[in-house]
């Protein structure tokens, strides 16, 4: 069966069986399938949970509701928080982490009596659990810190006589047995399936970037409301397809493939990835601007012969390309007008792109056939392969490595005068404990025993989250998730009452799956299954009132907006700081990326390319535009256009590095090597004086450069352009050194629109010749290729 199913997917441009495409959709948009292993695992895991517990407490002769609450409890964290690839272990840590439950429960149940000190170790227990989930802290420590602020809540959600807790430690031990051995067997993650379900994902989104490209070459016209729409449709999916193709390197030291096997792959998604992000971009040039009648349909046959691969990369190229060839060849000079020889060099730029994608197809299918030869033969120790992208927890972390890093920085760590040297777990332990000394009083005057849910606002704004504006989005969708659930409970309450409680049970669980499912990405669905949970709970013990909707609710917004107002004062890491270190930091990336190229291209290194460093880049860009994305519509207009202008421009940035960083070492005289490496220090220095200037600690962190000007090298560009010969062998540096002199060009214009001086002569000037001249020979031999 899995051969079936994997049939056509191993080819990025051909059209697989619906079943395949399905199935790739779905994992595209799921990485790893985590969101759905979330959502499996808790419809296993929770259920087992509620079972174990209930068979215990008819065992024991205890209430059934007994058994529900606290088996449900350990259910829920088992199966939210502890999973992992080694099923022993798994089992370990359900079962380690009981008895820290039941200590808190004790400690809750002691001190229920006596307010004051209740709520004051209720805001103890909390900070104890943010303390202890430290990333620097093993995962048992971690699933302890959880469990034991669960206990707590769950003495005080259904506090019991001290006696009784011996019959709680055999449901919750049975309960975290039970979680473990389903998990165990049920539930089971290996790294490898993993690696290959993020490449299916990643060919399913490369396959998005061709079908929309078609989809916006097929419009009628390019200034019509369709075609606007489709080029805004492409643009996000070539951002999607640049995020699939971090995280499969991401993914590919823990694939199982050896370090040949993972550079080889690592090399053939780069290229895969760079030659469809070049059809979708010329694609959007040639979409968006009038094309004669004749061309359109040229364009759409070539990218229909996609959907095949050939034995012959270049003949599918020429099969395809032909008939747009001699177009341009009966065509091209009819007129010397700009705006019709730029229609020309897109259009020769079209076939060499799709020249490079037929190859890289081609490639899929032959490194297929490779594994597949290879399978049984030991392989010989090689290095392993590291990889320039970080993940946190499976995924691209987002602004959490940003906010790490500028917390570092001396500018912010300076402000906060004793607390200088605290860590970021313990910062927020900080804000956690002075945000609770506010909400959990007010938690209790709104209403008394169940002032936790102020308590439960200000943690889960605390966790997960890097900056206000976060902070702010994340309270909006938990005060929506939790009326629109509390509402649903109180209906479902209503209606069955007590007299059904194994649909209430089935309702329960199936809002628990739907809410790990979600958990990760639509967090508003989590808080909502939450409150139907919690509600149905008050429905079987305590009972409710109508009005629980806008308490809860509005005790959950309470929490978050202290957390997020204590965050803008105790400690503070200020967005614009976040925003000056993101963009410091994609710059500063792009400076060790030209220093690299001028190493690798003059021979000095022995790589073949920088795709790796390209790929550093493209994280820090990724960064940039996740927290930019993040940052709600407040402030100035001007402010907000500033933002949108630099992450358009470093995304620019990112495109011209992918396409210089094929290139590798190439035959240069000694004046052509010295002139190539003066180029490249030349830009790497001016890149480092921008990134001080924007940087909001260059005084601080780093020392200055003697260079405040940015320096155009756009003549000495072109003085290298000129020494090369027009040869195959010098194709792909002057090639380079096309981009390399857009790329100077595009943060030379950012650089003047930031304030620092500009010095030099640009590039784009006398460009076009140049690159109409580098995409014709290089369309054409492709073609001749395949004679």
């Amino acid at each position: 069966m899995s051969k079936v199913l994997s049939s056509g997917a191993r080819c990025p441009t051909c059209r697989p069986a619906w079943f395949v495409r399905v199935r790739d959709r779905v994992q595209a948009g799921d990485p790893a399938l985590a969101r759905l292993r979330s959502g499996w695992r808790m419809l296993l895991v929770f259920p087992a949970a509620l079972a174990a517990g209930y068979a215990m407490a008819r065992a024991l002769g205890q209430p059934a509701l007994f058994g529900l609450t606290f088996g449900g409890m350990v259910g829920l964290i088992c199966g939210l928080s502890i999973f992992g690839p080694k099923p022993g272990k798994v089992v370990l840590r359900c079962v380690w982490c009981v008895p820290a439950m039941l200590l808190a429960m004790l400690c809750a149940v002691e001190i229920q009596p006596y307010r004051i000190p209740a709520l004051i170790a209720s805001a103890a227990a909390l900070c104890v659990q943010l303390a202890l989930t430290g990333p620097t802290l093993g995962e048992f420590w971690r699933d302890s810190g959880t469990m034991f602020f669960t206990g707590f809540l769950g003495g005080v959600l259904a506090p019991v006589p001290v006696a009784e807790l011996k019959y709680i430690a055999a449901i919750t031990a049975a309960a975290g047995l039970a979680a473990g051995c389903v998990q165990a067997l049920g539930c089971r993650t290996r790294p490898e399936s993993g690696f290959a379900s993020v490449e299916r994902g990643y060919l399913s989104r490369v396959r998005e970037v061709l079908r929309l490209s078609t989809k916006l070459l097929a419009a009628d016209s390019g200034s019509g409301a369709g075609a606007r729409r489709a080029s805004r449709r492409l643009e996000r999916a070539m951002v999607r397809l640049n995020e699939s193709a971090m995280l499969v390197d991401g993914y590919l030291p823990a694939s199982g493939l050896s370090g040949p096997q993972a550079a080889r792959r690592h090399t053939l998604v780069f290229d895969t990835e760079r030659a469809a992000h070049g059809v979708g971009r010329v694609a959007a040039r040639l979409g968006g601007a009038p094309l004669p009648d004749e061309v359109r349909p040229l364009l759409l046959a070539a990218l229909a012969g996609l959907d095949g691969v050939r034995s012959r990369p270049e003949a599918a190229t020429a099969d395809r390309t032909g008939a747009l060839l001699a177009w341009l060849a009966r065509h091209e000079d009819d007129t010397q007008d700009p705006e019709f020889q730029l229609l020309v060099t897109r259009l020769y730029r079209f076939v060499a792109v799709l020249g490079d994608l037929h190859r890289t197809a081609h490639a899929w299918t032959a490194e297929g056939g490779a594994q597949r030869a290879d399978r049984g033969i030991a392989a010989a120790p090689a290095d392993p392969f590291t990889t320039s992208i970080t993940l946190v927890r499976g995924r691209l972390p987002g602004t959490h490595l940003l906010t790490t890093r500028t917390m570092d920085s001396r500018t912010v760590r300076g402000s906060w005068g004793l607390f200088g040297k605290i860590g970021p777990q313990s910062r927020i332990v900080v804000q956690a404990a002075v945000s609770l000394a506010i909400a959990v009083p007010l938690g209790d005057l709104i209403s008394g025993r169940r002032y936790y849910w102020a308590m439960i606002g200000v943690m889960i704004m605390l966790v997960g989250t890097n900056s206000p504006h976060e902070r702010v989005r994340k309270t909006i969708a938990r005060v929506l998730g939790t009326a629109v659930g509390c509402a649903a409970g109180v209906v479902v309450g209503d209606l069955l009452k007590t007299n059904h409680p194994w649909a209430s049970l089935i309702l329960v669980c199936a809002a628990m799956a739907i809410g790990g499912y979600a958990i990760s990405s639509y967090y508003y669905v989590w808080g909502g299954a939450l409150a139907f949970v919690l509600i149905q709970l008050y429905g079987w013990s305590t009972g409710f009132q109508d009005s629980v909707i806008l308490v809860r609710a509005g005790e959950n917004g309470l929490g978050g907006v202290i957390a997020t107002l204590v965050g803008l004062v105790v400690l503070p890491v200020a967005s614009r700081n976040l925003w000056r270190r993101a963009h410091a930091t994609d710059i500063r990336a792009l400076a060790a990326f030209v220093r690299d190229c001028g190493l690798v291209w003059s021979g000095e290194s022995g790589a073949d390319g920088t795709r790796g460093q390209a790929r550093a880049i493209d994280q820090a860009t990724h960064e940039l535009h996740t927290f930019t994305r993040s940052l709600l519509p407040v402030g100035s207009v001007a402010d907000r256009a500033h933002a949108r202008d630099v992450r358009a421009t470093m995304q620019q940035a990112g495109h011209f590095a992918r396409d210089m960083s094929v290139t590798g070492a190439a035959d240069l005289a000694p004046q052509e090597r010295r002139l190539l490496l003066h180029i490249t220090g030349t830009m790497a220095d001016s890149l480092d004086a921008l990134a001080d200037a924007v940087s909001d600690d260059a005084q601080g962190d780093r020392p200055r450069g003697g260079q405040d000007v940015w320096v155009r090298c756009g003549d000495d560009v072109r003085s290298l352009q000129d020494a090369l010969s027009t040869a195959a062998a010098d194709s792909a540096l002057r090639h380079a050194l096309y981009y390399l002199g857009h790329l100077d060009d595009l943060l030379g214009d950012l650089a003047l629109r930031l304030g620092m001086p500009v010095d030099g002569a640009d590039y784009r000037s006398a460009a076009q010749p140049t690159g109409r001249e580098l995409y014709t020979r290089r369309a054409l031999r492709t073609a001749a290729a395949a004679c």
